[in-house]
């Protein structure tokens, strides 16, 4: 019954995230669903906004600080390095597709108060760069609508994971740079409807990829 009850919710959820994409599709908004059939590679990755809203601590050598305080040459701890210093802070703007991952959302003080992201930005779970859009599950991972806070982000010399709120998040990918670690592709509304659709089947087959094992793992 119990594995009833979750393939029906992911069903559901499919069945909106269609239903609200080809909605807004059809009222030529800006939208969820891409033009575009491609997954969310490397190149994809660079060209999109990823980014922390205004208010986030992030980790510096010096203790923690609102990313919009980061400054040029601040020393920032990193996963795959020991200390990099800031190349440049970004400042994007208000984001049309933002994140909300609840305070506790990953764990115990994980992150340790909300964190707010744009959809495309990866955070480093499990040895890969799930984007936060792929996690959402309505309850600690919520989608929210646009609003008017401004958006930064922090490029380093190379791309690495830095600590924001206590969570593992990617730095600015820019070109020329490599990804850290393995990058999942990223699909927006049709990458969502897929994941979903794979979690509904998977007591039946399962092919589950790591970013929907983690966001059913969260939804639990």
């Amino acid at each position: 019954m119990a594995s009833f009850t979750t393939s029906r919710r992911h069903l559901v959820a499919a069945g909106a995230i269609a239903a609200t994409a080809l909605g807004a599709r059809a009222a030529n908004a800006r939208r969820w669903w891409r033009d575009d059939d491609d997954d969310r590679d490397d190149e994809d990755h660079r060209r999109e906004k990823h980014c922390f809203r205004e208010g986030t601590l992030v980790r510096t050598i010096a203790g923690e600080r609102p990313i919009e305080a980061i400054a040029e040459g601040d020393q920032l701890p990193t996963r795959f390095g020991e200390t990099a210093r800031v190349v440049r802070r970004h400042e994007l703007g208000p984001a049309d597709r933002a994140i909300l991952i609840t305070r506790s959302a990953l764990g115990p003080d994980c992150p340790a108060r909300d964190l707010y992201l744009s959809a495309g930005h990866a955070l480093l779970i499990d040895g890969y760069l799930i984007a936060a859009g792929h996690l959402i599950n309505d309850r600690t991972v919520l989608r929210l609508p646009p609003d008017e806070a401004e958006y930064f982000h922090i490029e380093l010399a190379r791309h690495d994971v830095i600590w924001a709120e206590g969570l593992l998040c990617e730095t600015l990918l820019v070109e020329g740079q490599r990804p850290c670690a393995p990058l999942v592709p990223y699909r927006w509304a049709r990458g969502e409807v897929a994941s979903h659709l794979r979690s509904a089947f998977a007591p039946v087959i399962d092919l589950r990829r790591p970013q929907d094992i983690v966001r059913d793992h969260l939804a639990a």
